[in-house]
């Protein structure tokens, strides 16, 4: 395994590297036009069944005008194909792409219309097709590059401009632009921000927070990079993130991607696996902290892993553009786990050849189980033409019953977890992300391979994992020592473990033996664990025990 713990947070820790998602390529999407050079597949983006891609490269009248594509995730049927109507030669409209509640938004960085590449973001009716608005920087100037990376959240675009020149020649910036509105709200600069940094390369905005790539920034050397996090609402700039083992050269913050307050950042140039090898750092976004670096597996000098990187419901998707799985530069999309780090699968297209740049930067989305990866140099309609591909990657369960704020039932002693770790249970007095019971392996009762893990426990305390039939309070569960009971009915105690000093538990014991479970079968699972740490949240000695989320597993044969 080569997820590696560089920071904490309580019960933040690596598990032991075993397979626990399915994977499946499901469709190769390519546009009935496509051409040489088109780029398709440069950007992608997924919500629900709508797939966005962009292709910066095409030629409509004039050269590389660009062009944006809405396919149906599910059956790959082209919805729309978008030119801007104002479009002008190089425009590379398509070269961004962003989609949230029926609206695309669509980065043209060298559209011209307030001054020489200057750039702009258009947006779209994803059911209508039509023009929405086009949005525009209020200060915008010669080579900004605005739209070169783009994001959106509740409603708010988060847009990068890596060639502003506020604070010098390329040292960039990003903008907060409401997009119902089209109202510019802050325009965010790096409090050290300089010549050349390109702080706006990459950009993404979630649950009030917004994340700012500057891979050309030089604090532990040239081209080390940085990561700001700033407040949506204030415009401040809370935190810059740097790697622990920064290094000249590593391009850390080439691409970023935020899922709360969970943080991913590329660094593609890293070398610990040999030249250029490539890494990406976990952080908590809110408070600074690194939480775990990953690397592949199968790690080699040249693969630039980390030049696409994505989180999206409990996973990490790292793109690895030069890695040789099928052939020079074919490129592969490695998926982890982001509450523990372990490496999950590797996606690579079934037709994958020499030169396909699968997996670049801005070219992964994901939605409801569904991985969409672009493949922006596939040759199947000429040289450069592109492609993406959809694929499916599912965890063996579903986490339930959560100790989060606003989740539904307040966990029992105003201990809801803090947020850091995405499905976990209550806080308890070793981790206020509180223990996460998460599922590896499969759900085949013939393949019986699955393993319940939970972190975030009090260290060196015992634990019970118990399945269940039926979810407690339609799921949301109910109030029960210093947690919440999710799981009851039927109840058959699994295994009882001691967590290790990391405040990790894993079963060992057949699940599909010993819970007696048929195909077709939905069980629950929780874990019930003693807290006698001295911190428990309802004070010690008034009921001692906690338990995790619920974890539900519907089983096949």
């Amino acid at each position: 395994m080569h997820g590696r713990l560089s920071g904490s947070l309580a019960g933040v820790v690596l598990a032991l590297l075993t397979p626990a998602t399915s994977a499946q390529e499901l469709l190769k999407i390519r546009p009935g036009d496509g051409a040489p050079q088109d780029y398709f597949g440069c950007s992608v983006a997924l919500d629900g069944a709508v797939a966005l891609i962009g292709a910066p490269g095409v030629d409509q009248g004039v050269a590389g005008i660009g062009a944006a594509y809405v396919f149906d995730a599910y059956s790959g049927q082209q919805r729309h194909r978008w030119t801007p109507a104002d479009g002008d030669i190089g425009h590379a409209f398509g070269t961004s792409v962003a989609i949230e509640g029926g609206l695309a938004l669509i980065g043209a960085p060298n559209d011209d219309q307030v001054a020489q590449m200057c750039g702009s973001v258009y947006v779209y009716d994803v059911v209508s097709g039509s023009q929405v608005r086009k949005l525009l920087p209020n200060d915008g100037a010669y080579g900004d590059g605005f739209g070169g990376s783009v994001s959106i959240d509740g409603g708010i675009a988060l847009i990068g401009a890596m060639g502003d020149d506020d604070l010098g020649q390329g040292a960039g910036s990003a903008y907060l632009v409401e997009v119902g509105s089209g109202q510019q709200l802050h325009k965010l600069l790096a409090a050290d921000g300089s010549m050349l940094h390109h702080f706006g390369g990459s950009v993404s905005i979630s649950a009030g927070l917004a994340m700012v790539g500057a891979h050309g920034n030089d604090s532990n050397g040239t081209l080390s990079g940085a990561v700001y996090v700033f407040d949506v609402a204030t415009g401040q700039q809370l935190h810059k993130l740097t790697p622990s083992d920064a290094a000249p050269h590593d391009w850390f913050g080439w691409d970023v991607s935020l899922d709360g307050r969970l943080a991913l950042a590329g660094s593609h140039r890293d070398d610990d696996d040999g030249n250029e090898s490539g890494s990406a750092y976990l952080f908590d976004a809110l408070a600074g902290l690194e939480l775990t670096k990953l690397t592949a597996g199968d790690a080699a000098a040249g693969d630039n892993f980390g030049t696409g990187v994505l989180l999206s419901e409990g996973l990490a998707f790292v793109g690895s553009v030069d890695a040789g799985i099928n052939g020079v530069d074919s490129g592969a999309a490695y998926v982890f786990d982001a509450a523990t780090g372990s490496e999950l699968q590797k996606l690579v297209p079934a037709d994958g050849e020499d030169e396909d740049f699968f997996a670049y930067h801005h070219s992964l989305g994901a939605d409801g189980g569904r991985v969409l990866v672009g493949s922006m140099w596939d040759g199947d309609n000429g040289w450069h033409a592109g492609s993406a591909y959809v694929f499916t990657v599912l965890p063996p369960g579903r986490a339930f019953c959560l100790g989060e704020p606003g989740s539904g039932v307040p966990c029992p002693c105003n201990n809801d977890n803090d947020g850091s770790v995405p499905g976990s249970g209550c806080a308890n007095g070793a981790s206020l992300a509180g223990a996460r019971l998460s599922g590896s392996g499969t759900r085949s009762l013939n393949g019986d391979d699955l393993v319940l893990t939970t972190t975030g426990l009090p260290p060196e305390h015992m634990c019970t994992v118990f399945q269940a039939d039926a979810a407690l309070n339609g799921g949301l569960g109910q109030p029960f020592g210093d947690g919440l009971r999710c799981a009851g009915g039927g109840v058959i105690r699994l295994q009882i473990l001691l967590s290790n000093a990391g405040g990790v538990s894993r079963t060992t014991v057949s699940l599909a033996t010993d819970g007696g479970a048929s195909p077709g079968e939905l069980k629950r699972y929780q874990t019930w664990y003693e807290d006698h740490t001295g911190a428990q949240p309802c004070g010690a000695g008034v009921h001692d025990f906690n338990l995790s989320n619920g974890y539900e597993v519907s089983w096949l044969p």
